[in-house]
This record gives C-alpha cells, sequence and structure tokens, in this order.
C-alpha cells in the first residue's frame, strides 16, 4: 500500500527511470500520467498509449519539462552518478518555480525512508519522476524500480509519522 499522500506519479515515458516510475504507480494503484515531445517515440519505439502520457505541442524537451513541473507538486530524480543537463533543467525549472525538488544518486547507499519522509514533509499528491533511460545501462530501470517501491510504498511510515506530529 503506497503513501496515502500520494496520488499519481508523472513522467516522460522514457525507458530506465521514467518508466520503472510509470509501472511503479501502476503496481501501487496509483493514477499515472504524463507528457511527452511533439512526435515522441521512445527509445525502444514504444508510444505513450500504454502509459497514459499526452504529447506536447512543442518537440521541444524544454516545453515538455515545463509542462510535467507544472502538473506536479514536486520531483524526484534518480541518478546513477552525474546528473544529465535534462534532469539538471527539470530541477531549475522545479526550483523556479518553488517546487520541491530531491535528486537521489543511486550509486550511493540510500534511505528510501528519506524519500518517504520528503513526500510526508512535502505532502506531495502529484510527484514526477525522471532519471536517465536503459540505452547505457541496462539495470536502470530494475534498480529503479525497486528503489520505488521501497520509496513509495511505504503506508506505515507514513502512519508513524503522522502519529508523531
Amino acid at each position: 500500500m503506497p503513501l496515502r499522500t500520494l496520488k499519481r506519479i508523472v513522467s516522460d515515458g522514457q525507458m530506465g527511470v521514467d518508466r520503472a516510475a510509470l509501472d511503479t504507480a501502476k503496481a501501487l494503484g496509483l493514477d499515472r500520467a504524463g507528457f511527452t515531445t511533439k512526435g515522441c517515440i521512445a527509445i525502444d519505439g514504444q508510444t505513450d498509449h500504454e502509459y497514459n502520457l499526452k504529447a506536447n505541442n512543442s518537440p521541444s524537451t524544454a516545453a515538455r519539462n515545463i509542462q510535467i513541473v507544472d502538473s506536479v507538486d514536486a520531483t524526484l530524480i534518480l541518478t546513477f552518478g552525474p546528473a544529465t543537463e535534462n534532469m539538471l533543467q527539470i530541477s531549475s525549472i522545479s526550483k523556479k518555480k518553488e517546487k520541491p525538488v530531491k535528486m537521489v544518486d543511486l550509486n550511493k547507499q540510500n534511505d528510501p525512508d528519506e524519500v518517504a519522509i520528503w513526500l510526508i514533509e512535502n505532502k506531495v499528491e502529484t510527484l514526477n519522476i525522471c532519471g536517465p533511460d536503459d540505452k547505457s545501462r541496462p539495470e536502470t530501470y530494475r534498480k529503479s524500480r525497486e528503489y520505488l517501491m521501497r520509496a513509495i510504498g511505504r503506508k506505515e511510515l507514513e502512519e508513524k509519522e503522522l502519529v508523531e506530529e
């Protein structure tokens, strides 16, 4: 059972972290949605039909990133080392719009409870999750999915936090 505050996960549906996020949402019974750039086809050729994604009117990734950030309460960025230019752009957009953003490097020891607590403290109902695709690292999807299931599927942690308040 996922955290009670979290209702929806949003991403752009690319392979890797973004798909792991949408599949985690489905597994936990959360709504899932997102946006792609106009005419965007994922690296593996799949389209947005399975993931309930909408195409942005622009082919610009910056326009898509703004639309995603506008549609959420907060952004979680999962990395495997240094952040990419796209991740940094999403972080910058989030900060400019005064929306919480958290970056987690999965190459390091990371306690999923930190993300769960961050979601609770920020009362996040709609969360953007983004990160690298699988193109160069096939383990990206699996490691991201495992981490997200531990971080988001934490109803008992939220109940403990609410009791302590």
